[in-house]
């Protein structure tokens, strides 16, 4: 529906996702980095597969995953299959997934005084500041704070933007700005 987004557009995400998949499945020492190493010894378990999914599914989506979106993906691994199609299959997803390819900010509640106006997550907010400021995702002090709440208050939220601000990141986006 949105006009700016055209059949190229989705070809290339496609084949972005199956290259970055085979690239990482293929290689028994980047599997293991990013899906651990019980996805390296055959078929994954159950366990093994949802802690990759929680793990890389929290930073592709900047948010940790709902047990629905989990038990989604848990959907796509099916015993006897191995660890590497059960990861390439996850990764593929998550990564043609809108959560992962836009700055999705639906989850909040609305405001009082305006129905029709979400209140940003704490997520949504560590996700705007590294955004904003590094042009890439929350590192994981950002998204400790969110888990934490303390974005949702003026202090925990200024202590947060003052060390964003700080960071050398910053410093070049502002000079590229």
């Amino acid at each position: 529906m949105d006009r700016r987004l055209s059949q190229r557009h989705v070809d290339a995400y496609y084949g972005i996702a199956d290259a970055l998949g085979k690239r990482i499945t293929t290689n028994s020492d980047s599997l293991a980095a990013l899906a651990g190493d019980c996805a390296t010894d055959g078929t994954p378990d159950e366990a093994c597969t949802r802690a990759f999914i929680e793990s890389f599914g929290a930073r592709a989506f900047r948010r940790p995953l709902t047990s629905a979106e989990v038990d989604r993906y848990l959907e796509l691994r099916i015993d006897g299959t191995p660890g590497g199609d059960v990861v390439f299959g996850i990764l593929f997803t998550m990564i043609l997934a809108p959560d992962f390819l836009y700055h999705l900010e639906v989850r909040g509640e609305p405001l009082p005084s305006q129905s029709r106006v979400l209140a940003l997550t704490p997520h949504e907010k560590a996700a705007r500041l590294s955004y904003l400021f590094w042009r890439s995702m929350p590192d994981q002090e950002l998204m400790d704070a969110a888990a934490a709440g303390e974005l949702d208050t003026d202090p925990g939220f200024e202590t947060a933007a003052e060390r964003v601000f700080a960071d050398p990141r910053t410093k070049a986006t502002l000079r590229e700005f």
